[in-house]
């Protein structure tokens, strides 16, 4: 570490010494900065950020040493995986996907009413959703049942639009 990173150095290592329920003197940061003097502030606060969840007493500058370590391959990985990764989908193509797959997964549980008997929208430019019949023992008994449905929303829809 070299000098104009003391402070945020100091920052880290106090922080890690509260909550770990610690005090540290003047004598001690500078023994901590004198013995990590070759470390990078990146490895260090990689190593002070995994001595709070594992160590079980405050690290001396050696554990931080080899929690530094651990923290340098661990963002090594991370940044190898990163690499390799293929890039993001955008949102749109993923909704897409998404999409696409619900509905895969709808027609072959589902099956959609046809054409025909599909409610249409008297609102111009708001289609309405496809509807789908679900699985019944008795199709027709259900094609009943949702013709009863679609009269009584047709029902509402006018007395709205006459309201």
């Amino acid at each position: 570490m070299h000098s104009p990173d003391y402070a945020e150095f100091l920052t880290i290592l106090v922080t890690l010494a509260q909550g770990m329920g610690v005090e540290v003197s003047d004598t001690r940061i500078e023994f901590y900065w004198a013995a990590l003097d070759d470390v990078s502030l990146e490895t260090f606060t990689g190593a002070c950020i995994l001595a709070a969840k594992y160590a079980k007493k405050f690290p001396l500058p050696a554990d931080l040493r080899e929690y530094g370590e651990q923290a340098r391959h661990t963002q090594h990985t991370q940044r190898l995986a990163q690499q390799r990764r293929p890039p993001a989908a955008t949102t749109e193509a993923r909704d897409e996907e998404g999409l696409a797959a619900v509905r895969q997964l709808l027609d072959g549980v589902l099956r959609p009413l046809p054409d025909a008997e599909q409610p249409v929208s008297r609102t111009p430019g708001k289609p309405l959703a496809p509807v789908y019949l679900a699985p019944t023992t008795d199709p027709t008994q259900r094609k009943a049942v949702l013709r009863e449905q679609l009269a009584q929303l047709t029902t509402e829809e006018t007395a709205h639009d006459v309201a």
